[in-house]
């Protein structure tokens, strides 16, 4: 396995390396890439035939199809006549070689050649960039995605972006996925319990997940639609629907959120036997959402009345509050030093407690902290007070 990636990488190296030729006595003129352009026998392979009938003659390198000539006091080097190339070949095959050197410029320098990186840049100096490109191309090909920007959005969390990678590539170990590396397990969807459990089946057709994404499509007020893959939906990914920039952002990393909350909720009942409803999980998501956005985000900018609605939905903070504290000319009230926590002597426990309830009437409870003379915490306590104002 070793030298399998050994030679695999070494191949890639090969690949991006390229002759900037002086002499043209190392650079071979078939085989190796010089002066920025691919090996010829790649670009023109029906040209075998005359690169072996040359190579017989000896001609290897670029230096044998050079010639100097005195310009004056100046020696300038140029490509050989074809009268001046070895016998053999068709007159075709000649006849298309010596147009395509004609089409390259002949190096008049006499120095050593110089191996540099990367063709498609004539400096030959390396940068990781330039390493990373070139290692795409030879393996994947120049194929940009349309739908990259989407996943690796700057504003979402990063564990929600690599996820996504995960899902638009069907890399996430659902069962299928695991099936497919030997494991036996139960293959069915935790979340419905009614069909096989895929990357597609989870994220996007399971009816708990459609559901979460009807809490969605809700907000925006626009109409639901089912997709069977995130290359998919991002293929039909439109334009927010509001023109706030902050609500323009939910919109573009809500669903990034969406889809590691629900592999998070299928996790959670696969390995802790807890399990959340629907609507509660929305609640959460929300709160992810909203919290990204209002650190991310700039919250007091003017907000289109027609978006206010929106605003409410994602239970992001009140756009009028917002704009309002921006038009306060008071300036920020200092705060008093003087209410801050101080300990108490030297022997003394000083006891912090507060109560609250939630509702009025609701379920309320009490809790305290016991410090001493050098804040150090000696006890804690809370209890359940039940039903109270």
């Amino acid at each position: 396995m070793i030298w399998h990636t050994l030679k695999v990488g070494a191949q890639l190296i090969k690949d991006a390396l390229f002759w900037i030729y002086h002499s043209g006595s190392q650079a071979l003129f078939w085989l190796d890439s010089w002066d920025g352009h691919p090996p010829i026998l790649s670009s023109f392979p029906h040209l075998q035939p005359l690169s072996e009938v040359f190579s017989a003659a000896g001609w290897d390198t670029v230096e044998h199809y050079k010639v100097a000539q005195h310009d004056g006091l100046v020696l300038r080097f140029h490509w050989k006549h074809p009268f001046e190339w070895p016998p053999g070949g068709s007159e075709g095959d000649r006849r298309e070689l010596s147009q395509l050197l004609a089409s390259r410029a002949c190096n008049s320098l006499r120095g050593t050649d110089v191996l540099a990186w990367d063709g498609s840049n004539l400096s030959g100096k390396y940068s990781v960039v330039a390493g990373y490109k070139q290692i795409g191309r030879q393996l994947f090909g120049d194929i940009e995605v349309p739908w990259w920007k989407h996943v690796w959005h700057k504003l979402s969390w990063p564990k929600c972006n690599f996820f996504m990678w995960l899902v638009a590539q069907n890399r996430c170990l659902t069962w299928d996925n695991l099936c497919k590396r030997g494991f036996q397990g139960p293959s069915m969807c935790v979340l419905c319990q009614g069909c096989e459990e895929s990357v597609s089946h989870i994220f996007f057709q399971c009816s708990y997940a459609r559901e979460i994404w009807h809490f969605w499509w809700g907000v925006w007020n626009t109409t639901c639609w089912h997709v069977s893959s995130l290359v998919e939906f991002w293929e039909r990914w439109g334009r927010a629907p509001v023109s706030t920039s902050f609500l323009q952002a939910a919109w573009a990393i809500g669903p990034s959120f969406i889809i590691w909350n629900l592999w998070l909720e299928r996790n959670r009942r696969i390995f802790q036997d807890l399990q959340l409803m629907a609507p509660h999980l929305w609640r959460k998501i929300l709160h992810s959402l909203g919290e990204t956005i209002v650190a991310k985000c700039d919250m007091t900018m003017r907000v289109d009345p027609r978006d206010v609605d929106c605003c409410n939905r994602l239970h992001l903070p009140p756009p009028q509050r917002q704009l309002m504290r921006n038009r306060c000319r008071h300036p920020t009230p200092k705060v008093n030093r003087e209410g801050r926590w101080s300990p108490p002597p030297l022997g003394v426990l000083k006891i912090n407690s507060d109560g609250s309830s939630r509702g009025n009437p609701g379920h309320a409870g009490i809790g305290g902290v016991g410090r001493d003379s050098s804040g150090d915490v000696q006890f804690i306590f809370s209890e359940y007070k039940g039903l109270h104002t």
